[in-house]
């Protein structure tokens, strides 16, 4: 219809009917364009208040299991400690070894920390990132997640640690007033000395994990209330 209008007035040379439709050729691809961007950023917008949602609520779950995580860390770490005191201290008696074999069952064991990262991994492997408009939100998040992988490589660590000793060291089986003897078929693991090493390091390294999760929970804190801030704004 239009360009048809446009012919017309072309052909009868009416140069204002021209401009005219020429103005209405040029307005409506402008609006058109605009309404173009102005569906793309609706369409973001919602995505983005989508993804924040999301995130919120797996920091929220995540943070409610994890101070229960921690707790537990620390009892394990204190345990490691305290069997590493008792072999270098050579206090151990019959009247102790109630405590210490249980600290020293304790030990064996090492906690995973769940931390649900299927959103924020979903925005990082599709590039959906960009769709935080804040900088500082998507720099922390980016941030949080190296903290994570940090802390999943103390974990994994701690149960290759364990897991390297465990056939020589699972077994205490006698214990006389200041000594200490394990069985064993590694003869070498028979001294007291080597038993106190994997004890003081296991102690070490779970205070250095239980470290790491203070810093990676107090991190998933403050995010988290940059996320519902974010949210809220929205």
């Amino acid at each position: 219809m239009i360009l048809r209008k446009l012919t017309d007035a072309l052909r009868r040379q009416d140069w204002f009917a021209v401009l005219i439709e020429l103005a209405v050729v040029v307005v409506g691809i402008v609006l058109g364009l605009q309404f173009t961007e102005w569906n793309e950023s609706y369409n973001e917008r919602a995505l983005e208040s989508y993804y924040l949602k999301q995130l919120d609520k797996d920091f929220e779950e995540s943070l409610d299991s994890w101070d229960g995580y921690l707790s537990q860390m620390e009892e394990k770490a204190n345990r490691s400690k305290a069997v590493a005191q008792s072999l270098l201290d050579k206090t151990l008696t019959n009247e102790t070894r109630g405590q210490f074999d249980e600290d020293w069952n304790y030990l064996w064991g090492w906690l995973h920390l769940d931390f649900l990262t299927t959103t924020l991994d979903e925005l990082r492997d599709t590039g959906r990132l960009t769709l935080i408009r804040s900088d500082e939100l998507r720099q922390d998040l980016i941030q949080f997640r190296t903290h994570l992988s940090i802390q999943k490589t103390y974990n994994t660590n701690l149960g290759n640690m364990l897991m390297l000793y465990y056939k020589e060291l699972s077994e205490v089986t006698r214990m006389k007033p200041g000594t200490f003897e394990l069985l064993s078929r590694n003869e070498e693991l028979l001294e007291e000395e080597q038993v106190y090493t994997f004890a003081n390091q296991v102690a070490i390294y779970q205070s250095l994990v239980l470290e790491q999760a203070k810093t990676s929970y107090q991190a998933a804190t403050r995010l988290h209330q940059k996320i519902l801030q974010e949210t809220q704004e929205d």
